[in-house]
């Protein structure tokens, strides 16, 4: 009666961003009146995470035996990649060098997601030299390859061409040539990003001269990390969210009382992660498949207002969950879900604290199931 249900990308191996809006008969009984149950007994909810599928079109002689996936109309994402291409980049990474590691990794994940998420490239420092030296210091590019559909193979390319590794870590003029990037782009998407691929601290001012922090009493005053920081605030305030990728142990160390500069990054680029570190701290090659999965999922996630392209057939027996944990039916729209005003039935927005946690890629998984439709005849459903 049940086919296995699979999963485009199943193939990547790591933990999973998963969306699923199931339309399902509930375990639990329709009511003598015909009226579905609008409890869902947990193991019937158990039963959809863990047993996906639908059905064939066979005898159901209960409820909980059938589930349907319906569609949630996907939001466009732009995310522009910025790659350290620095000359610590080379270092032993596993049974390979970080460069090697994140040419290779950033290659098959992109590949995985270029029909949903729109990349671009950048990378940093410029390779080739700056202002006619024969190395490369404190400068860096534009994009080299601007965000697009389908275009995990331009980047590809562009990682490859990248190698040898050389140079300092412009960080904050990297970001600023970013943020110039978004500020002269309009592609109507309104979900951006910045994913910030990097395994050091900055070392370079945004004028192009290498530099120290000076930090005093716990609080940076000056340097090349200050500098990045003000670049992040001001993609914030273009509305685009920086997300911070470290490659490499101990970046997360305090220094001299203040906390590590990518930690600060990471919380003023407004996708921080809800524990420590604030940023995706990579170790190994196998955490850096994760991360990427894990991000690249969670930016494919629904925003807070989500639109159904099939409307739920029973608008009154909808449950919406994430990660698991039911959000609440919430008229009122201050903690939990409602309709959209006039679009009952397929078109919702999460209010609150759930709306922050999908804002923030706090969010592994988002899913909404709909109850059984009133029974046939009294008591067929029990």
């Amino acid at each position: 009666m049940f086919k296995k249900e699979v999963t485009k990308g199943s193939d990547l191996s790591g933990p999973r961003v998963w969306l699923a809006l199931v339309l399902g008969l509930w375990g639990g009984a329709c009511g003598a009146n015909g009226t579905p149950d609008a409890r869902v007994p947990d193991a019937a909810v158990q039963d959809a995470f863990t047993l996906p599928g639908f059905w064939d079109g066979g005898a159901a002689p209960v409820c909980g035996m059938a589930t349907r996936p319906l569609v949630v109309n996907g939001k466009p994402v732009d995310m522009l990649v910025l790659f350290d291409r620095s000359g610590s980049m080379s270092r032993a990474f596993g049974n390979s060098t970080r460069y090697e590691v994140a040419r290779q990794l950033l290659d098959e994940v992109l590949l995985a997601y270029e029909g949903r998420i729109r990349f671009g490239f950048q990378q940093f420092p410029a390779r080739g030299g700056c202002n006619g030296l024969n190395f490369a210091q404190c400068c860096t590019d534009p994009p080299s390859v601007p965000v697009g559909l389908m275009s995990a193979r331009a980047i590809s390319s562009a990682i490859a061409a990248a190698g040898p590794v050389d140079g300092n870590t412009p960080t904050a003029e990297a970001l600023r040539l970013a943020g110039l990037f978004y500020a002269g782009l309009n592609d109507g998407v309104e979900e951006r990003y910045v994913l910030l691929s990097t395994d050091g601290q900055p070392s370079c001012l945004t004028d192009g001269s290498l530099a120290k922090d000076v930090i005093r009493s716990g609080k940076r005053i000056a340097g090349p990390c200050l500098d990045a920081l003000a670049q992040v605030k001001a993609l914030a305030a273009l509305k685009v969210k920086v997300i911070v990728l470290g490659i490499g142990a101990d970046l997360s160390v305090a220094e001299q009382g203040a906390p590590s500069c990518l930690e600060d990054l990471a919380i003023a680029g407004g996708a921080a992660r809800p524990v420590s570190p604030s940023f995706f701290s990579i170790t190994n090659p196998k955490e850096f498949e994760q991360a990427l999965q894990r991000i690249f999922g969670a930016v494919t996630l629904p925003s807070c207002s989500m639109s159904i392209n099939s409307m739920a057939p029973d608008p009154n027996n909808v449950s919406v969950y994430l990660d698991k944990q039911q959000i609440p039916f919430d008229p009122k729209q201050k903690e939990g879900w409602d309709w959209l005003p006039g679009q009952r039935g397929f078109g919702l927005e999460i209010y609150g604290v759930f709306c922050s946690r999908l804002e923030r890629l706090q969010a592994e998984r988002v899913d909404i199931f709909y109850g059984c439709p009133p029974c046939d005849t009294p008591g067929s459903c029990q």
